[in-house]
C-alpha cells in the first residue's frame, strides 16, 4: 500500500520511487554530472534556449505596446503603422503586395526592410542577393 512500485528500467521510461528524482534514459539529466560539470553549470544548449525564450518574451512586448499605443489614439487617428523608438511595427492587415514587397523588393538597397505584418524587421532577399554578386 505505502510503498511505490518501481517501473521496468528500459529505454524512454521512468526509472525509480516516487522519492528519488524521476529521470528517463537517454535524456541528458544526468550527462553534465558525468562529464566533470558542476551542478547548477548551464549547458550550452540550455543557455541558447534561455536566450530564445528573452527574444521571445522581448518581442511579445513589443507588440503588446504597439497595440496599446494605437488604442490609446482617438479612432480616427489610428494608423496601425508606425515606431516604438527605432523598431516598426504595421498591425494592418498584410496584403500579397506588402508580404512580397517585404522580403523581395530590387528597388530597396536595404537589407534589414521593415515586416509586412508585425513588429521588427524581415530581410530583403534581392539586396542582400544583389550585395552578395558585388563581393
Amino acid at each position: 500500500m505505502g510503498s511505490a512500485r518501481r517501473r521496468p528500467s528500459i529505454a524512454g521510461s521512468t526509472i525509480g520511487s516516487g522519492a528519488r528524482r524521476r529521470c528517463r534514459i537517454g535524456d541528458g539529466a544526468m550527462s553534465g554530472w558525468s562529464r566533470g560539470m558542476r551542478r547548477g553549470q548551464s549547458r550550452p544548449r540550455d543557455r541558447r534556449g534561455k536566450v530564445r525564450a528573452a527574444l521571445r518574451l522581448g518581442s511579445a512586448a513589443l507588440l503588446i505596446a504597439a497595440v496599446v499605443r494605437e488604442l490609446r489614439r482617438p479612432k480616427a487617428e489610428r494608423r496601425w503603422v508606425g515606431q516604438l523608438g527605432p523598431i516598426p511595427y504595421d498591425l494592418r492587415t498584410p496584403t500579397p503586395q506588402r508580404l512580397l514587397r517585404s522580403v523581395w523588393s530590387p528597388e530597396d538597397p536595404r537589407i534589414l526592410v521593415p515586416r509586412a505584418f508585425g513588429v521588427g524587421w524581415s530581410i530583403n532577399f534581392a539586396a542582400l542577393r544583389r550585395r552578395a554578386a558585388r563581393h
